[in-house]
């Protein structure tokens, strides 16, 4: 059933896309550099490009999208791995005058991951710039990096929004406004992926690519760049495009199912580097993972079931908690709590354990593990509460808290809805609740109580360094 439901969503939301929210402008005019105003700085940009059967015309659009920045004091590396289309003679005859760029023709092809640390190694520059051979850059893409870093004097690591460039029907579409940075988002699937900056320093510790994630070697660099990195910045601009044809990633996700494995490899490994304890499997989506963190049902943890009409009256074949009865609570329409094995009523302030859950008795809970994952991120590092994905009448998903966004209103990607990340509400209809960070417990009562269903965050917890999760693994659905 719930199944069922997300394929509907994903059914809405791209008809959506077609038919309201459709992203398109001319790439002639967008890429004008006549009314550019050039100018170099003291940081210097190394971009890294590795090329491997490259189509001409793809080539050289991606080179006169360096050439024409508004920002000049860069450098193009090119490794080039072909067997069949060598571009030597093309760079030697069109860009001879150009001492920036530098082509470099390995003896054999080494494979993605070698390849680009081929490029690595000739970086001289402050910072580095991974482009993929048949995507292209906005011409103020460099100017916006320079004005970010120019601005704070630590930062290890930048990413930019990016789009999706038809090659066929010569349009942008499909454009990506990423989140703040999110190690939680990022486990689930790498939404960073381009534009993609790299200070020197962060690229001499992270030491390179890695050959046995081929596939998924850009997921696990970046998570290793995240361990690593000092300050990490997004830039919510689109600076990047991604070129669809035949064959590429981004037309046709299932052309790489090799990738996927990869990246359930990848993902393990961090999580087993960040002394981690958690399972992770392939996502029904390709390109994006479920990451089930191990979290035991013990003393600490209650339930509390509310807007319930009659606590008498109350069946609990619904829910699987896995925790004595003496642990689970009913709050009626008129917010007295009674306990379900002793049937005594209590405050609210009487719940002394350490993780609360929630759940408005209207839902059934989809999978027996739900609640098991709810607890295992809640009790994570920094982590203040979780709140797992409710669906209601009809199949309507609600909503699951304000992502981090900046500067536009957009209605969220389906992607959002399947990914675990940071969000700045609390749905009550199903979340799991640390109690002791909650500031003000008379709040976070009366909304219970009240039926309020979404909360912000900051209501009730005024720790800025805890963050709220929402968990779309763990589904209650409104029962018929």
């Amino acid at each position: 059933m719930v199944d069922k439901i997300i394929k509907l969503y994903w059914f809405r939301y791209h008809w959506f896309r077609e038919k309201i929210g459709k992203y398109q402008y001319n790439k002639k005019v967008h890429n004008k550099s006549e009314n550019l105003n050039f100018f170099s700085g003291n940081i210097q940009f190394d971009i890294v490009v590795p090329l491997y059967e490259t189509p001409k015309d793809y080539f050289f659009e991606m080179v006169e999208s360096v050439l024409h920045q508004s920002y000049q004091n860069w450098r193009l590396i090119l490794i080039d791995a072909s067997t069949k289309n060598c571009l030597i003679d093309e760079v030697a005859n069109r860009y001879s005058y150009e001492p920036r760029i530098e082509y470099y023709k390995l003896e054999k092809n080494l494979g993605i991951a070698e390849n680009t640390n081929v490029a690595f190694t000739k970086v001289t520059g402050d910072y580095c710039v991974l482009l993929d051979h048949d995507d292209f850059l906005a011409l103020n893409a460099l100017e916006s990096i320079y004005n970010v870093l120019e601005d704070e004097s630590v930062i290890d690591l930048v990413y930019t929004d990016e789009d999706k460039y038809d090659d066929q029907e010569d349009f942008y579409f499909d454009p990506y406004y990423k989140s703040a940075p999110d190690i939680y988002k990022l486990r689930n699937n790498n939404y960073i992926c381009h534009m993609l900056v790299l200070s020197k320093d962060l690229l001499k510790r992270v030491v390179g690519e890695r050959s046995q994630y081929d596939g998924a070697q850009d997921h696990d660099f970046i998570l290793r760049c995240f361990e690593n990195a000092r300050t990490i910045r997004h830039v919510p601009a689109i600076l990047y495009h991604w070129r669809v044809h035949e064959g590429s990633t981004s037309a046709n996700p299932k052309s790489k199912d090799y990738a996927y494995e990869a990246g359930v490899r990848a993902i393990t490994d961090h999580l087993t580097r960040s002394q981690i304890k958690a399972k992770v499997i392939q996502n029904s989506y390709p390109g994006f993972y479920q990451v089930f963190y191990q979290g035991t049902m013990t003393h600490d943890v209650a339930v509390l079931l509310h807007s319930i009409p009659d606590t008498n009256t109350i069946d609990l074949t619904d829910y699987k908690f896995g925790i004595s009865k003496e642990k689970i609570f009913l709050m009626d329409r008129y917010g007295q709590i009674v306990n379900y094995a002793t049937n005594k009523t209590i405050d609210f302030t009487e719940l002394k354990v350490e993780h609360l859950i929630i759940i408005n008795q209207q839902y059934s809970i989809s999978k027996d593990s739900c609640i098991d994952n709810l607890i295992g991120i809640c009790k994570q590092n920094l982590i203040a509460v979780t709140s797992g994905k409710v669906v209601g009448k009809f199949g309507v998903v609600q909503p699951f808290g304000a992502i981090r966004k900046h500067h536009y209103l957009e209605v969220l990607p389906f992607g959002q809805n399947i990914i675990t990340q940071e969000t700045l509400y609390i749905n009550l209809d199903l979340c799991c609740i640390k109690m002791a960070v909650v500031k003000d417990y008379n709040f976070l009562f009366n909304a219970i109580s009240k039926d309020m269903k979404i909360i912000k965050k900051d209501d009730i917890i005024d720790n800025l360094q805890l963050i709220a999760l929402y968990e779309p693994t763990c589904i209650a659905y409104f029962k018929s």
